[in-house]
């Protein structure tokens, strides 16, 4: 775990003493089940809750669409809640059955389900599944929370699944598959991405045929791609090794036994990612365009770039967004600069130009 702290940026137990003075979330457990064809989720979320100062009540945030069925206590407890009456507000406010006093642990249940619409970035779908944090798809008190987190996931049979964390089991049971995931050390989010027809994937060179839906793992650290194209995904893969490497000498090292990137954003044109601890999602055009010269070539050592800023080392506050972005930049840059000079002469030249500019065209021996 890296113990950097840049204003704006916090270290795990910084950011626990940036949330509110009232509580922070521990841990979670989570049971959570996905019809992609309806995109429709029901869960089951237990949240241990510690206390900052005395406490009688409780605001979560919880997606606005999804139905909260029950709230209740340790002691099976039914607990009183209330919506915000602001429109699309994912405030909830949850009343404890008893006060609670500083450092004092509680565990709050919450029972929900609902049909989440899709967004360009969050979706349930039968081309795949992307819950970010920012969804708010699970009861959350701060969304950049570093908790621990134990999550069961039931997809259709055969859907590969990833979330953060080490994959301890995978179970076949009928029409449906279980994977569980549970984390070693705290981790700064809680985010599910999934992919439908998942039968093979590739890690730093080496097919790792699936069989029994989840039941697959690499031994050993590795970079794995997860998606419909194994062919150049064994590259990208081979890419993400490298960037990980280079990173870990500067940064130190994540201790991800493997790290996946997963095919997402299905219909999306152009490079889009999205960066969770042990996990990448990238969009078909990235895996695809590949090893087309000039190609995005910052986009890899970005999204990569984002394990460390801002998930070993988190936000503050989420208006402090962009010095995580600006970090991230500037690694790719540097990354660049020593691996493909004229790629970051490029990059640099975008940067400093007048935005409203046309690039101009490079020669054609250049392409």
């Amino acid at each position: 775990m890296l113990s950097l702290l840049v204003a704006g940026l916090s270290c795990p137990a910084t950011a626990a003493a940036q949330q509110s003075v009232k509580a922070r979330v521990e841990q979670y457990g989570i049971d959570v089940s996905f019809q992609p064809e309806k995109s429709f989720l029901s869960a089951r979320a237990r949240v241990m809750i510690r206390a900052g100062e005395f406490t009688e009540a409780l605001e979560f945030e919880l997606n606005p669409a999804l139905t909260i069925l029950e709230v209740r206590d340790a002691q099976e407890r039914k607990l009183e809640f209330t919506r915000s009456g602001r429109l699309g507000s994912p405030k909830v406010l949850v009343r404890l059955a008893e006060p609670y006093g500083a450092e004092q642990d509680t565990t709050i249940v919450f029972k929900y389900e609902g049909v989440l619409p899709r967004g360009p970035l969050d979706y349930i779908t039968p081309e795949g599944i992307l819950l970010r944090d920012e969804s708010r798809w699970y009861p959350a008190l701060d969304l950049a929370a570093f908790t621990q987190n134990d999550v069961n996931i039931t997809t259709p049979k055969d859907w590969c699944v990833f979330t953060s964390g080490k994959l301890l089991s995978g179970r076949v049971d009928g029409a449906v598959a279980v994977h569980r995931y549970k984390t070693d050390r705290p981790v700064s989010s809680r985010s599910i991405a999934a992919t439908p027809r998942c039968s093979q994937s590739t890690c730093g060179g080496t097919s790792i045929l699936a069989g029994e839906a989840g039941k697959w793992q690499a031994a050993g650290a590795a970079a794995c791609y997860s998606g419909r194209n194994s062919k150049v995904g064994d590259e990208v893969a081979g890419r993400a090794i490298s960037l990980l490497t280079h990173y870990a000498k500067v940064l130190g090292e994540l201790g991800l036994p493997v790290f996946q990137i997963v095919d997402g954003f299905p219909g999306q044109r152009g490079a889009v990612g999205y960066s969770a601890p042990g996990f990448l999602v990238v969009s078909e055009d990235v895996v695809k365009f590949h090893s087309v010269p000039g190609y995005a070539p910052e986009f890899l050592p970005h999204e990569i770039a984002h394990q460390w800023f801002p998930i070993e080392v988190t936000l503050a506050r989420q208006e402090d967004g962009w010095l995580a972005e600006g970090l991230a930049e500037y690694l790719a840059y540097r990354y660049l600069e020593h691996e493909d000079p004229p790629a970051a002469r490029r990059m640099l030249e975008r940067a400093l130009r007048d935005a409203l500019e046309p690039e101009p065209l490079r020669r054609l021996e250049e392409h």
